[in-house]
């Protein structure tokens, strides 16, 4: 589960945890109460809307894995949080997580490619832009893989802009293996009693886990905190009646601003639309849709594409756009499953500039919730039920935008690798923005797997609309 919380323009982004608890280690004392930490601590933020990724008694590659997987899922703007317990210690100023198989580590310099680097996974994750990452490293534990002159603890850290690093002890410290409530070590027991509390900022959480810590130490233990926070962030957001109905406005103030774009953009198009209807009427000899795009199959793996080879290999299916009315927007797809599409690379080099035309009527009525493609659910759902048998299911609305975003990027390759080519297709390119002519037109039939011999593509008949088009 994850849910989406506010900065202050009001742009939602996702909550992500990435918590990681080792005890059974090979070569160190075995620890008792990280595991239990890390989970305990990530049932607390998946109640708050976090997005939670864990992981316990791992090796160095399954650590590496983990995080290299967890880093790939970060967008820009999302709030991350890192938890990691078990044992830490600190090399050339550099802290180090260890693994669990750390009888692979000999000498302080396999800590390089034998554990986990705290600095270099913090900037790994900076890099991907969320709007703050905050680190637990509850791991001031003293290590035998360090030399003496190098095992008191955490160094300090460098915070990057946007970063908050929270530390079970003060730096070059270390804080024994125990536990007030027989389950989890000092600094997350503390951690555990704050961190789901609404409207309390991290720095608020940090104030009161140190003191609890302290005062249970006598002072012996005192966590501290490394912070380049340019603004107030808050784990468990929760706001009033009032806040609420100003973010409301807020919102719907620029839903207002943004609406007035898109019903410009629309109207623009609407009128490009038109005007194609006008000029390919002319084709009443035969029955053959004017209106026609493209999308990769449901069961085609289009997500992860290489080479352009493998673009046109993909296994392609055609859409006709009914025409039962003479307002553009009206306009929806016809009942028909689709068909797949043969001799891929001809096709799509033959009418990539014309298929930039329906793409972008496509777009558009996305956008006016009047595109339903019968390929993501039933054809009877799909006619009988219209739009909202599709749109009110996010992940579907979701699938469509992606589909109709990959086929813009792959006629945008087609047209990079023909620019500076001396090929005919160029000549294909006063396509772009025009109606088809009869005979272009008739031959879409050709690269169709299923025969139309009825002459009904698409389950579509001519008639003629109040105006006479």
């Amino acid at each position: 589960m994850a849910s989406a919380f506010s900065l202050s323009n009001n742009s939602l982004h996702t909550k992500r945890a990435l918590l990681i608890g080792n005890n059974k280690y090979k070569k160190n004392s075995p620890l008792r109460y990280c595991i239990n930490d890390a989970e305990n601590l990530a049932n607390k933020l998946h109640e708050i809307g976090f997005e939670i990724t864990a992981g316990t008694n791992l090796t160095c590659e399954q650590m590496d894995t983990m995080i290299k997987m967890f880093n790939d899922k970060i967008n820009e703007g999302d709030l991350v949080l890192f938890f990691y317990a078990g044992h830490g210690c600190q090399w050339n100023h550099l802290n180090f997580l260890i693994p669990i198989d750390d009888d692979e580590i000999k000498t302080n310099t396999d800590l390089e490619c034998r554990a986990i680097d705290a600095q270099a996974t913090l900037e790994k994750i900076m890099s991907r832009h969320p709007s703050t990452a905050i680190f637990f490293l509850d791991c001031c534990r003293n290590s035998s893989e360090c030399d003496s002159s190098n095992s008191n603890g955490l160094s300090s850290m460098r915070a990057i802009a946007d970063s908050f690093i929270g530390f079970a002890c003060d730096a070059n410290k270390v804080a024994a293996d125990e536990s007030r409530n027989g389950r989890n070590g000092l600094f997350t027991f503390h951690l555990l009693q704050h961190i789901d509390q609404p409207n309390l900022t991290i720095d608020e959480i940090m104030y009161v886990v140190c003191d609890g810590v302290m005062k249970e130490t006598d002072d012996d233990q005192c966590p501290f905190r490394v912070s380049s926070l340019r603004r107030k962030v808050y784990l468990n957001q929760q706001c009033t009646a009032e806040q609420s109905n100003d973010t409301a406005c807020a919102r719907l103030d620029r839903i207002d601003a943004k609406t007035d774009v898109i019903l410009t953009n629309t109207q623009t198009i609407i009128n490009q639309i038109k005007y194609v209807m006008t000029q390919m009427y002319e084709l009443h000899e035969f029955t053959t849709p004017r209106y026609f795009f493209i999308l990769p199959a449901k069961h085609s793996d289009w997500t992860i594409l290489n080479t352009m080879e493998e673009w046109y290999h993909l296994h392609y299916k055609l859409y006709f756009l009914c025409e039962c009315s003479n307002e553009p927007h009206q306009m929806h797809v016809a009942p028909h499953t689709g068909y797949s599409i043969k001799k891929t690379r001809e096709f799509i080099v033959k009418y990539g500039p014309y298929l930039r035309t329906t793409l972008k009527v496509a777009q558009i009525l996305f956008k006016l919730g009047s595109l339903v493609i019968p390929q993501l659910d039933t054809i009877s759902e799909a006619v009988g039920n219209g739009v909202d048998s599709i749109l009110s299911i996010p992940n579907k609305q979701k699938e469509m935008e992606e589909q109709l975003n990959f086929i813009e990027k792959l006629l945008d390759r087609v047209d990079h690798r023909w620019a500076h080519s001396k090929s005919a297709v160029l000549g294909q390119d006063k396509l772009r923005g025009m109606p088809l002519q009869g005979p272009d037109l008739r031959e879409v039939e050709t690269y169709l797997d299923i025969a139309d011999n009825k002459r009904s593509l698409g389950n579509l008949y001519r008639t003629v609309t109040v105006d006479g088009h």
